[in-house]
């Protein structure tokens, strides 16, 4: 079974165990200082704060998806290649919407 996460399901029972689930799992991970800033779709900004990613990334389960905004501010701060990783090229096609100007690559 899938679950979209995003949707209102998530403030359901399935989405509060998702949510402890993930809490406990994240719980055992030693996050370290990244070597480069990640952008999270919870925020979309940079962070570098190994804690701030962990919450981050427990907020993004039943949070908004501000994916554009990511892409938008990670142009903004320079970045001109993005990498595609997986099947398809849906991510391609939208980040070219955003801005045509950067390089999209697949792997």
């Amino acid at each position: 079974m899938s679950f979209c996460f995003f949707s209102s399901l998530s403030k359901t029972f399935f989405g509060a165990l998702s949510v402890n689930l993930l809490l406990l799992s994240l719980a055992w991970i030693d996050f370290k200082k990244p070597n480069c800033p990640i952008y999270q779709n919870f925020t979309a900004s940079a962070v570098i704060d190994p804690l701030v990613i962990q919450a981050n990334l427990l907020n993004q389960l039943t949070g908004a998806v501000l994916w554009s905004q990511s892409i938008n501010k990670m142009i903004k701060d320079g970045v001109k290649e993005f990498i595609e990783v997986g099947p398809g090229n849906i991510l391609q096609g939208l980040i070219k919407k955003i801005d045509g100007d950067v390089v999209i690559n697949k792997i």
